[in-house]
This record gives structure tokens, sequence and C-alpha cells, in this order.
């Protein structure tokens, strides 16, 4: 129930930004989770980018609390693979 809510209000802070930013996404989310007590746990965060088939994207290397988030091509998420 409390990280729906977290969720719920950080989707809410986050609303204003497009994909391309994610370090502004990212220097959203840490200030957020430290006022309310969360951590996010580094081992578990990759960063994975959705894209149109034909389009090329540059991916920016993107950090969470100074450590580099490894770049994947599929992910598991509550027992469903995406990629």
């Amino acid at each position: 129930m409390l990280f729906n809510l977290y969720i719920d209000q950080l989707i809410v802070k986050l609303h204003e930004y497009w994909v391309a930013c994610e370090w502004r996404l990212m220097g959203k989310c840490n200030p957020y989770a430290a006022t309310h007590g969360l951590r996010h746990n580094l081992k578990k965060r990759e960063q994975m980018l959705l894209k149109a088939e034909n389009k090329y994207y540059s991916i920016p290397h993107i950090t969470l609390q100074g450590v580099l988030l490894n770049k994947v091509t599929q992910v598991k998420y509550l027992g469903d693979w995406f990629a």
C-alpha cells in the first residue's frame, strides 16, 4: 500500500517530463525517495530502452546515487520478461 502511494505521487511529479529526460527524472526520484525514507536497491537497478524498431536512439549513461546503471536488452519484472 505504501509503495503504491509512493509511485502515485512520484508519477504526478514526473508527469511534466518526457522519455529522453532520464537524468532529470532520476534527479526527481532520488530526493523524493530520500525524503520519504526509501532507498534504492542498487544491485537490482538496470536501464532498458524501449524504442521503435527502425529508429536509432543515443542512450545516455544514467547514474543512481552515483552508481552507473547497467544497460540491458531484456528484464524480468514480476515473473514476466520484457524485451
